[in-house]
């Protein structure tokens, strides 16, 4: 049997706003939703946890390889003692 979210279970999930997330579904290359009675719309659990796997490593940063320190010279510390 296939669970579905709602707009309201993906606010939640990503801990925005209802509006924030009906924005985000429309902009983001996100899976169709599936028309139920009237207006309401579902989202198959397996596609949204799929389609957030995908964005997570699209937008995951490449790591640069380190540059290699400087080898600097520390200049002689003069320590005065107090007479």
């Amino acid at each position: 049997m296939t669970t579905y979210y709602a707009i309201d279970d993906l606010s939640e999930r990503w801990g925005v706003t209802r509006r924030s997330a009906n924005e985000y579904v429309r902009r983001h290359g996100f899976p169709a939703p599936l028309a139920f009675s009237g207006r309401t719309r579902r989202w198959p659990i397996d596609e949204v946890d799929a389609w957030e796997i995908e964005e997570r490593q699209k937008r995951r940063p490449r790591r640069s390889p380190r540059p290699a320190p400087r080898k600097t010279e520390l200049a002689p510390v003069i320590v005065r003692r107090a007479a």
